[in-house]
């Protein structure tokens, strides 16, 4: 009883993670593909690029893209939004898809789901059999 209770415990907190992270991934997912669908498909420029400590290992970091592209009569610089983990040089040129609903969230037209998204899912697949696991002990 005691092996079943802690199997739930911890099914069900990694489910908590695990949705809200999904949730957040289906969203930026769904705004992605939104984007491609209705929005401009833009060519930018590299202007510069943001360096954020990753979570994969230690002592190494994540390079987005910062971008500039004009969008009607309008000059926007963003992050990209699911940038890969492909750095980009200053003065490259990349193709962005930008909503013009959200002009300050540009995409990366050639890059899917996300790192992030993957993982969420992969937890909330790992949760579910945990969960499997915790009711077919009981």
């Amino acid at each position: 009883m005691i092996r079943f209770m802690v199997f739930l415990v911890i099914a069900v907190t990694l489910m908590a993670f695990a949705l809200v992270g999904v949730a957040r991934a289906g969203r930026r997912e769904f705004a992605y593909l939104r984007a491609r669908r209705t929005g401009a498909e833009l060519q930018a420029q590299v202007v510069d690029t943001l360096a954020s400590p990753s979570r994969r290992a230690a002592g190494t970091y994540d390079v987005t893209p910062i971008v500039r592209y004009h969008l009607g009569e309008r000059t926007y610089e963003a992050t990209i939004v699911n940038a890969s983990s492909v750095p980009q040089e200053r003065g490259d040129s990349m193709t962005v898809v930008v909503s013009e609903d959200s002009p300050y969230e540009p995409y990366d037209r050639y890059q899917g789901m996300g790192a992030k998204a993957r993982g969420s899912f992969a937890l909330f697949a790992l949760a579910v059999v945990v969960l499997l696991m915790a009711l077919a002990a009981l």
